[in-house]
């Protein structure tokens, strides 16, 4: 049995997400509805750390060759006795917005790589997240992203409990009653952690 996809969206826009599959695996497998077996928080974070610093000593290697290479051009600049003051301007001008546009494409590369990596680390514990889930989760701040990992999780966790309960009890998995907001509602909401919540709550707004 599974849980059906619940959409959301992406705190930055407004592009809808869909809420993590949830596997039950009680009637495939014959396990055991009463071993509540659910994901470890804390385990996932730390694994997840630990690939993303890996990745971040990488970047940090080729920071300091690129660092190298302006520090050399400033040489090259500042030993230009002859050259025009206003060129010197245009040089500088220049070099100020290719560092922007590097910056950028910097954090679009760690950004993509964040998400590869949490992805990655959510496919080994056996969760299926949609990419725009993933793009909710995984934001700038990685403490941020750690928290809003951990946040997934517990979410994930409550599901799978709540389901195996209504197993045990013989019955069918019931959504959370009658809507309480709409769904354009429910997208307006800034939080992640509060939207999620909401969704939580208007489950069967998402059920198809």
């Amino acid at each position: 049995m599974r849980v059906k996809e619940v959409h959301d969206m992406d705190e930055n826009n407004n592009t809808e997400v869909q809420e993590p599959q949830v596997t039950d695996q009680l009637k495939d497998t014959g396990t055991d509805p009463k071993e509540d077996k659910q994901l470890d928080g804390d385990k996932l974070v730390k694994k997840l750390q630990k690939r993303i610093g890996k990745e971040q000593n990488e970047k940090h290697s080729l920071q300091e060759q690129l660092d190298k290479a302006n520090a050399k051009i400033k040489e090259l600049q500042s030993g230009k006795a002859n050259k025009d003051s206003l060129d010197i301007e245009a040089t500088m001008s220049k070099e100020s917005e290719k560092d922007k546009e590097i910056a950028s494409l910097r954090a679009q590369i760690a950004r993509r790589d964040n998400i590869k990596q949490t992805d990655e680390v959510f496919k080994e514990a056996g969760l299926t997240v949609s990419d725009d889930v993933l793009n909710m989760v995984v934001v700038d701040d990685e403490k941020q992203t750690y928290a809003n990992v951990q946040a997934l999780i517990k979410y994930t966790n409550q599901i799978q409990s709540g389901v195996k309960k209504d197993l045990l009890k013989g019955s069918t998995p019931r959504t959370n009653g009658k809507p309480t907001m709409t769904k354009d509602e429910i997208n307006k909401i800034k939080d992640p952690i509060k939207r999620q919540q909401a969704i939580a709550d208007n489950l069967s707004l998402y059920q198809h």
